[in-house]
């Protein structure tokens, strides 16, 4: 919500403003400083490349800094609040097993990022329609604008890989994470289009058009199950408002985990039992002396993961597992 802003204040020439937003977006999310790199590059196109020196006394040591920031952050902040390591690459090994590693890979074979913007890298067919689904609905929420400002294109580079170079189908379609970041870049591209029609009534009726085009896939994907891959999002289907487990007999169990136990959990049950040293979204479950798993959000079985003998059942009620470390 920050970036039009963000964007506004620069095309204003009002960098203190600029500058305040900017650190804002900087410390929001350790991804922030990737995008932000890129958005200033997509900024810098669309002033004309042609006047890079100007570029050299304000944005390029601003790309620089949030370069820094991004290493600084993956490689030293957050592997020494988890296991010595940033867990978070864990989903992306099969691109490599480091941050030099995986950007090696994305530089030396594009061929494989191109392909993987639209297939599974692990061969996972049932799911690779996710991916396909999301460039449909950025195409017609109003991505088509995109193809009329190719500098916004840029700006959704790292959006894109973050989704789709993940081995978490769960991430790779419009309904989960790396989404959001979509509707701005989005919005800035259709005011630059409409800008460019002037008031005429094609600039109404493209305005009429992108509203249509968006409510009717959005209410498509919606109803049709396809916008989620584990949950019901359809708002007019009563399934929508029904709990699939008794809540009152979960938070009782939930309370039984010690507040200093390292856990494993699924992502709707972080919130619950966040506040300590150690929390870990499955399936990355590293030291963890419990796994705590909603049906429905389970990526995969336990019983499937290596790890899996370590853990004994501990208790469960419909929908809602806990399991501990054995040892």
């Amino acid at each position: 919500m920050l970036v039009p802003w963000l964007a506004y204040f620069y095309l204003k020439d009002r960098r203190r403003l600029f500058l305040l937003f900017f650190m804002l977006i900087l410390i929001a999310k350790e991804n922030m400083a990737l995008w932000l790199i890129f958005i200033l590059l997509g900024l810098m196109i669309q002033g004309g490349l042609g006047a890079w020196r100007k570029y050299l006394k304000f944005e390029v040591p601003l790309i620089l800094a949030s370069a820094v920031y991004f290493f600084l952050v993956i490689s030293v902040i957050m592997p020494s609040l988890g296991a010595g390591r940033n867990v978070q690459l864990h989903r992306y090994n099969e691109m490599g097993d480091s941050t030099s590693s995986i950007i090696g890979n994305m530089v030396f074979h594009p061929a494989t990022v191109a392909a993987l913007m639209f297939t599974s890298p692990a061969a996972d067919t049932a799911h690779a329609s996710s991916k396909v689904l999301l460039h449909f609905m950025v195409f017609a929420s109003g991505g088509v604008a995109l193809l009329a400002a190719p500098s916004y294109i840029v700006m959704l580079i790292p959006i894109y890989l973050q989704k789709m170079l993940s081995t978490y189908y769960m991430l790779w379609g419009p309904a989960a994470q790396y989404s959001i970041e979509f509707a701005p870049i989005i919005s800035l591209a259709l005011i630059t289009m409409l800008v460019k029609l002037k008031r005429s009534r094609l600039q109404y009726a493209c305005v009429i058009v992108i509203i249509l085009m968006t409510y009717t896939s959005l209410y498509s994907a919606t109803v049709s199950g396809k916008m989620s891959w584990n949950q019901n999002l359809n708002i007019l289907s009563r399934d929508h408002y029904a709990s699939t487990f008794n809540i009152s007999k979960a938070n009782k169990l939930l309370a039984a985990i010690p507040g200093n136990a390292a856990i494993s959990v699924s992502s709707s049950l972080a919130p619950h039992l966040s506040f300590r040293d150690r929390i870990y979204l499955y399936p990355n479950i590293e030291d963890a002396q419990y796994v705590v798993l909603l049906a429905q959000d389970s990526p995969q079985d336990l019983g499937s993961l290596p790890q899996a003998r370590d853990f004994q059942l501990l208790s469960t009620s419909r929908g809602l597992s806990i399991y501990k470390r054995k040892t």
